[in-house]
C-alpha cells in the first residue's frame, strides 16, 4: 500500500479543492489503487528498486496534471522495455526516471523532487544526495518572470504571425516554469 504521507498528500488534493468541481477531480485523478498497482508491477519487474517516488505536477495538483512523474532507484537496471511494458498499463501517462543509487541527476530534477516528491516505496535512503543541492534563490524565480515578461511584449509587437505565435508559446512556457520553480520554493520552505 502507498505511504501515509503519500495518501495524505493524494487525498488532500483529492477532497479539499473547492476550486474544482469534485466529481472532475476524481475522474482526472489515478486513484491509490492504480498508484499501488503501478507500484507492484514496477516492484515485480525489478525486484532490486529500493525507492520509487512520485514528484511533479501530479503531487501538488493532480487534477492539473497530465501526467506522473516517478522517480525509480535500483540496484540494477533493467532494459528500457521492462518498465515501458508497465506504463502502457497504466490510465494516465507515466514520466518514469530510473537511475542507480548516488547517479548524479540534474539539479533542477533534484530540487524538484526534494521539494514535493512522495515516497510510494522504500526508505529514501537512495535520495540523501538530493538533500545536499540548494535551492533555487528567489532571484532566479524573478528573472525568469521578468524573460517571461519581455517575450511577451516582444510578442505583441511582432508583425509576423507565425514569429508572434512562437514568441507567445515560449513566453507561456516561460510562465509556466516560473510556477513551477515558485512551487518548489514554496514547497521547501512550507
Amino acid at each position: 500500500m502507498l505511504k501515509t504521507q503519500a495518501k495524505a498528500v493524494l487525498l488532500r488534493f483529492k477532497y479539499s479543492e473547492s476550486v474544482v468541481n469534485r466529481m472532475e477531480v476524481e475522474t482526472d485523478i489515478m486513484n491509490e489503487l492504480e498508484l499501488d498497482d503501478l507500484c507492484k508491477a514496477l516492484l515485480d519487474a525489478d525486484p532490486d528498486i529500493q525507492d520509487i517516488v512520485l514528484f511533479g505536477s501530479y503531487v501538488y495538483a493532480p487534477f492539473l496534471a497530465r501526467d506522473i512523474d516517478l522517480f525509480v532507484t535500483t540496484t540494477k537496471r533493467k532494459s528500457i522495455e521492462t518498465y515501458c511494458d508497465i506504463m502502457v498499463c497504466s490510465s494516465k501517462d507515466v514520466d518514469l526516471i530510473i537511475r542507480t543509487p548516488y547517479e548524479k541527476i540534474g539539479d533542477l530534477l533534484a530540487i524538484g523532487i526534494r521539494a514535493n516528491g512522495c515516497i510510494l516505496h522504500g526508505n529514501g535512503d537512495s535520495l540523501k544526495n538530493i538533500l545536499n543541492i540548494p535551492m533555487i534563490p528567489f532571484e532566479r524565480v524573478q528573472k525568469s518572470l521578468y524573460r517571461a515578461d519581455e517575450i511577451f511584449l516582444s510578442a505583441n509587437s511582432e508583425l509576423d504571425t507565425d514569429v508572434k505565435d512562437e514568441a507567445y508559446r515560449d513566453s507561456f512556457d516561460k510562465l509556466f516554469d516560473v510556477a513551477r520553480l515558485a512551487v518548489m520554493i514554496y514547497s521547501d520552505i512550507g
